[in-house]
């Protein structure tokens, strides 16, 4: 008796570790992919130059600040499950969203001009951010690009990890 209370006990932890470890991955997945969203959203803004980035940045910034987190269970979840290569996957998309935020940050920081607090014409804030979509943002486009392949590809390679340790989607 007290053997099998034990093993559905066992049984029980199993299935909150494999909920929590899934949950974990969405929230990486989830993260990434909102990061990148508000990224594009920038990019394709031509009117950026007039607007307030540091609420942008802020946003892009108050989500990265768990991706580490999501990111590192993530691997551990998947060194755990011997797919050493999809852990790596996962610590290479990581770091390619930070870079898509940092080439981002640079087109939204140079999209304002020189002298952002003097105020711009409408013809000098179109000049502004086509110089910066030209030293930053085309950049930031392909990254982005990049992202959201590697993503989907990622994930779908997850969720075949994540289904028989969850009945989740």
């Amino acid at each position: 008796m007290v053997l099998g209370m034990f093993q559905a006990l066992l049984a029980r932890l199993r299935r909150s570790s494999a909920e929590r470890d899934s949950q974990e991955a969405r929230n990486w997945y989830d993260t990434c992919q909102e990061v990148a969203r508000l990224c594009h959203e920038s990019l394709a803004n031509d009117q950026v130059g007039g607007t307030d980035i540091g609420a942008v940045i802020d946003r892009m910034d108050r989500k990265l600040f768990t991706l580490h987190d999501h990111a590192a269970v993530t691997r551990r979840l998947l060194r755990r499950t011997n797919k050493p290569t999809l852990a790596r996957d996962v610590a290479k998309a990581s770091e390619t969203v930070y870079r898509l935020r940092n080439k981002t940050t640079l087109f939204l920081i140079e999209s304002q001009g020189p002298a952002p607090d003097l105020g711009t014409t409408p013809e000098e804030t179109q000049a502004n951010y086509l110089h910066a979509m030209d030293s930053h943002g085309q950049d930031a486009k392909l990254i982005h690009l990049d992202v959201i392949r590697d993503l989907d590809r990622i994930w779908s390679e997850l969720r075949l990890v994540l289904t028989p340790r969850s009945h989740e989607e």
